[in-house]
């Protein structure tokens, strides 16, 4: 089904990110129209700060005649249901990251996307920037990939207002694989340019039984992929990609502003700088592919999603996620 090429808005849940989803849109010179969260208060409070004339709970966000499209942004156990809530009122989806904590919640809710001719994206903000187009374009420089790296390592704040925060909280699918691995693990993927043959993942949980820090090896046939990702220490956070010929390498993870090219006969540095907050690029290329009517990304497929989330559910059950 193709609807009008004119997108408004609507942001399911009045989290901190839909702070930087509602300034981008706004960059892009689009409109959100509506701001819906669980507490009607917080929602209020949240489109007074953004100038979003319309505000309420979920359904009323949901029975809205002229939001097209929303972008849903609630704690990771709740996606799945906020996604076919969404798909199920006729609204397009863009949804955070982690789309699902599941391959089997991912396989649901693209099937409806496809059954309703809705577009349904996850919101890996970070492919879109002109990085990983570069990173792209200089693959050919370094010959045949023979090992690469991708590490995402952060200290984040283990208690919020309300108790425990959502990245560690069992309740909420916490831990960093699942908050900052998925941005690895894409990264790897987009790279190889498709799933690994075997993961083999070793890590340390919290006291919350989710991880606080995971180390897995990726094979992708002969080549070797390592990742690091962690909520509790600074440090690394960059990309490696070593050829048979050449390297390539970022820090910054997962938004660089450039990176470097290295052979033999020549070093490079590649300018991928970016403007705004960085989630202008994902926004914008979702309203062009509902502008033609699509039902997914070709550049962010479901089955890439998919993918990344086989992935990362291999490496939670070998480290014990949520046991013990």
């Amino acid at each position: 089904m193709k609807m009008k090429t004119k997108i408004t808005w609507g942001v399911m849940g009045a989290a901190k990110i839909a702070d930087k989803f509602c300034e981008a849109v706004g960059n892009n010179g689009g409109a959100v129209g509506f701001i819906a969260s669980a507490d009607k208060l917080r929602a209020q409070a949240f489109a007074e700060t953004h100038g979003v004339r319309r505000f309420g709970g979920y359904e009323e966000l949901l029975a809205d005649g002229e939001v097209n499209a929303v972008y849903i942004c609630g704690t990771n156990d709740v996606h799945c249901e906020h996604v076919l809530r969404a798909l199920d009122a006729g609204k397009h989806v863009l949804v955070e990251k982690p789309a699902a904590v599941t391959a089997a919640q991912w396989r649901q809710m693209s099937a409806f996307a496809r059954q309703k001719g809705l577009f349904l994206m996850e919101a890996m903000w970070s492919l879109f920037l002109p990085y990983a187009a570069a990173v792209r374009d200089s693959l050919k420089k370094i010959g045949p990939i023979r090992t690469l790296e991708c590490d995402f390592c952060t200290s984040l704040s283990k208690i919020s207002h309300s108790g425990v925060s959502r990245v560690y909280a069992l309740k909420n699918y916490g831990g960093g694989l699942l908050d900052l691995g998925v941005y690895t693990v894409h990264f790897l993927n987009f790279v190889m340019n498709g799933a690994p043959d075997s993961v083999t993942a070793a890590g340390r949980l919290n006291d919350e039984k989710t991880d606080s820090l995971v180390a897995a090896v990726l094979r992708y046939g002969d080549t070797v992929a390592v990742t690091r990702t962690a909520i509790d220490c600074a440090e690394p956070r960059g990309i490696g990609i070593y050829g048979e010929s050449g390297q390539i390498a970022a820090s910054a993870f997962p938004a660089p502003f450039q990176i470097t090219v290295k052979t033999a006969e020549h070093e490079e540095t590649i300018d991928a700088s970016f403007s705004g907050n960085g989630f202008e690029y994902e926004i914008r290329h979702t309203e062009e592919c509902i502008a033609k009517g699509l039902s997914e990304s070709p550049l962010l497929t479901h089955a890439a999603t998919l993918n990344a989330l086989l992935v990362l559910e291999r490496a939670m059950e070998q480290i014990g996620y949520g046991k013990g």
